[in-house]
């Protein structure tokens, strides 16, 4: 039985490449750049549906955090998510931010978050 020549091209490549732009965010975003992500996945379709999902993610502004809490010591982690409710910034409703760094001084009894969102 010979081979699908459609799989003999699939499987000689060294690499495949799946693509995703929105001219909205180079607008809105005067320094957005390309990103290029490197994975192992093998079906074009997994590989479009990833993009897709990482680019959603990235093109939407986020905002980075950094908030001081007092006696809070080792209530929280990393990937945690947590809601900033705060008069400025826009985040008098409230926001939900991830935890993306923790840093403890136990002496002090303070807890500095990095958030991100």
């Amino acid at each position: 039985m010979p081979a699908n020549p459609a799989r003999i091209s699939q499987i000689t490549q060294a690499a495949r490449a799946a693509t995703q732009s929105d001219a909205s965010v180079k607008v809105l975003s005067l320094g957005a750049r390309d990103v290029e992500v490197v994975s192992a996945l093998y079906d074009y379709g997994a590989a479009t549906t990833e993009v897709t999902r990482q680019f959603d993610l990235m093109k939407v502004a986020r905002n980075i955090y950094q908030i001081t809490l007092i006696q809070q010591n080792g209530q929280c982690q990393v990937g945690q998510s947590i809601t900033v409710k705060y008069p400025r910034f826009g985040l008098a409703d409230g926001k939900v931010f991830m935890i993306t760094g923790v840093s403890e001084q136990w002496g002090r009894g303070l807890t500095i978050l990095t958030l991100w969102g």
